[in-house]
């Protein structure tokens, strides 16, 4: 392990100093012991390319860094690559509406209300997320597999409920953006994530209002 991580760090700096552009490239290498998947090992690249930064996942750190050295080469700006075609990542808000759907169905499906409401809970400060990014998030989960939707009623898969199960470490009552983070990081190596810029599922601002009325209102009424 040292030789291969030695080798990793080489390449990683052979990386951060040979990249092209405006500014000199920052680069990381990073191990996350929390990650239950085999992929625990990250590389994270800041440079003068499109996107301006991304991250890639491997099993050994000098699989992250190779991964990471051809992606960030493939983004170097040239006349054959003007589009920018990047690799999607999962984001917090993804895992922030995955976590609020498992927190408030405990593996059954949840209305809109509910999970909506669960967002608060799932996130610190406890904040409801709003139209836009339950929008983002829903279709980014949908698209996915994780979560199937239907008549605004969210069911999630059973390798999302796994995925949670992960995260929380068998604890499913605890909530918060600790939680969170670490369903993030459960789900970026494990899962594919689909293209950030599609929003295949959209919530009217009049139902999304109706949705947060509906659980403020359930809220009262168990007082």
């Amino acid at each position: 392990m040292e030789e291969t991580a030695g080798d990793a760090l080489q390449a990683l700096v052979e990386l951060g100093t040979g990249l092209p552009g405006s500014y000199t490239a920052e680069v990381g290498l990073y191990f996350f012991a929390g990650v239950t998947a085999d992929t625990k090992w990250a590389c994270d690249v800041e440079a003068d390319i499109y996107g301006n930064r991304f991250r890639v996942w491997g099993t050994t750190p000098e699989e992250a860094v190779t991964r990471a050295t051809t992606e960030a080469w493939r983004r170097v700006p040239t006349s054959s690559n003007s589009e920018g075609m990047e690799v999607p990542e999962w984001v917090y808000r993804d895992a922030w509406l995955l976590a609020a759907i498992s927190y408030a169905g405990r593996g059954h499906p949840v209305t809109l209300p509910e999970a909506v409401g669960a967002t608060r809970k799932t996130n610190t400060p406890p904040v409801f997320m709003d139209r836009s990014e339950l929008s983002l998030a829903a279709s980014r989960l949908i698209d996915s597999g994780l979560v199937a939707a239907s008549d605004e009623t969210f069911v999630p898969s059973s390798h999302a409920l796994a995925l949670w199960a992960e995260a929380n470490q068998g604890f499913p009552n605890l909530a918060g953006a600790g939680y969170t983070r670490r369903l993030l990081l459960t789900m970026q190596p494990s899962e594919p994530a689909p293209d950030w810029r599609s929003e295949t599922w959209t919530v009217s601002e009049r139902d999304y209002l109706v949705a947060l009325g509906a659980h403020i209102e359930s809220l009262l009424n168990t007082r």
